[in-house]
């Protein structure tokens, strides 16, 4: 974070350092807010979660998902009579 010049050399010394003082507050209040906000959201995304985990445990047990390769490529297992009608044994 870039910080504000501080001349010396303006004559301006005492000036220039109420501004600097004055501007490094503002920030920092700033950045106090920032936190308490984000401090709140953790608390509230805790609690969520925990809810969520409730729900989740009171529903049943979980369903099994499968991988998008898994579900592109499976396809019922058919025994070698169905795919050729009449026959059972190798086709050469």
């Amino acid at each position: 974070m870039a910080t504000p010049s501080r001349s010396r050399s303006s004559g301006r010394g005492e000036e220039d350092d109420f501004e600097w003082r004055q501007t490094i507050e503002k920030r920092q209040l700033a950045s106090e807010r920032q936190l308490k906000a984000l401090l709140q959201e953790t608390e509230r995304l805790r609690e969520e979660n925990v809810v969520l985990r409730i729900q989740a445990s009171t529903s049943g047990p979980p369903r099994r998902q499968r991988s998008r390769g898994q579900v592109a490529n499976s396809r019922p297992q058919q025994e070698p009579e169905s795919i050729y009608p009449g026959t059972t044994e190798a086709i050469p």
